[in-house]
């Protein structure tokens, strides 16, 4: 069977030297141009969404494996759950520096989470429609994503999730 139609979502490793990939529900990470394929959690349920955080050590993804869908962390081969109820994730984005990850989910959300300290904030809703394509600036400091404002009608939202200053 060929793997690209099985093939879910990918990130490039901050360094640029490996892919964590998800395939047929489970998530792989691989060097580019030599080492071995590694699964990343053997047990039940299904893993997506992979990314890696900005120090390049640590592997974050969505796992269903408790029955409900949750943040896991991988580092160093251990996983972390996050005590995080989000419902159905939609999208999951590391910032490129620090322990930030954007998440937006079924509820119309867009959240920012530290993995380090497992703080969570909601820094967006909208009443009409899915938070989509959540974006990080280089420094991490600031945030955007396409915000419904109306049945009709979508504007690019910027945050600042730190202070929580917002511009429309």
């Amino acid at each position: 069977m060929p793997a690209a139609e099985h093939l879910q979502s990918m990130a490039l490793h901050p360094a640029g030297h490996s892919l964590a990939i998800e395939a047929r529900g489970q998530v792989f990470s691989m060097g580019l141009w030599e080492g071995a394929v590694q699964q990343h959690g053997n047990g039940p349920g299904r893993r997506r969404l992979p990314t890696w955080l900005a120090d390049g050590q640590t592997l974050v993804l969505v796992s269903d494996a408790s029955g409900e869908e949750q943040i896991e962390a991988l580092q160093d081969g251990q996983a972390r759950t996050l005590p995080w109820a989000l419902g159905r994730v939609v999208a999951l984005v590391a910032a490129p520096v620090g322990s930030q990850v954007a998440i937006t989910n079924h509820r119309n959300e867009l959240w920012v989470g530290d993995v380090a300290s497992a703080a969570l904030q909601r820094v967006a809703h909208s009443e009409f429609g899915r938070i989509e394509d959540p974006a990080w600036s280089p420094c991490g400091q600031w945030l955007a994503c396409s915000l419904p404002t109306s049945l009709r009608h979508t504007a690019i939202q910027l945050m600042h999730p730190a202070s929580g200053r917002s511009l429309l």
